[in-house]
Parts: structure tokens; sequence; C-alpha cells
């Protein structure tokens, strides 16, 4: 389910919007990160619970299956490589925002 929901969808997604276009790099950098797909909060605390909640779960059931704690570790190392993979290739940089200072440690 995590490589479905981390790669195939966004990819699709992506891929889609340049197909329909019938034109490849052909454009700039900046006009083919318009077209990538949005990294909301929504997807941030989905990458998240994608990795908390296995790791929750070999913490409680680790002594009663030892071979859990490779997979978990196999599972994290495959997780974060296609999250990284997904925030590089498929979604577009957050657009800059002019600020007063730094926030609540001003």
């Amino acid at each position: 389910g995590c490589v479905l929901n981390d790669v195939v969808k966004p990819y699709l997604g992506v891929g889609m919007k340049r197909w329909g276009r019938h034109q490849k790099n052909t454009f700039s950098t900046p006009e083919q990160e318009a077209e990538m797909l949005r990294y909301g909060s929504s997807d941030f605390t989905s990458d998240f619970l994608d990795t908390l909640l296995p790791l929750g779960l070999v913490m409680f059931f680790g002594m009663a299956a030892p071979w859990s704690v490779p997979l978990l570790l196999l599972l994290t190392l495959m997780q974060v490589r296609s999250n990284a993979w997904k925030l590089v290739n498929m979604c577009r940089r957050p657009y800059p925002i002019v600020c007063d200072g730094i926030g609540v440690f001003n």
C-alpha cells in the first residue's frame, strides 16, 4: 500500500498532466514545477503516520515476533527513499512568503 500511495499515484497524476499537453521538455523549470502536485499538510501527516504506525506496532509486539524488527528496518528504509523520491520528483516547491521575522522566536 505505501508504494502505491507514495510513488505510483503522484507519478500518474503528474504524468497525465504532461501527456495531456503533448509537449515534453519545452517548458522552463518553474513552468514544469508549477504543474507538479502540491504537498499539503494531509500528505505530510500521511507520510508521518506511514512511518510511525509500524514502529509503534513493532515496539509493542517485537518481543513476540523478533523477525519483525529487521523487517521494520527494511520497510522504514524503503519508506524514506520513496518519500524522498516523491518530494524531489513529483511535488512542487513551496512558494516563498515574505515574513517580518522568524515567528514566535523573536
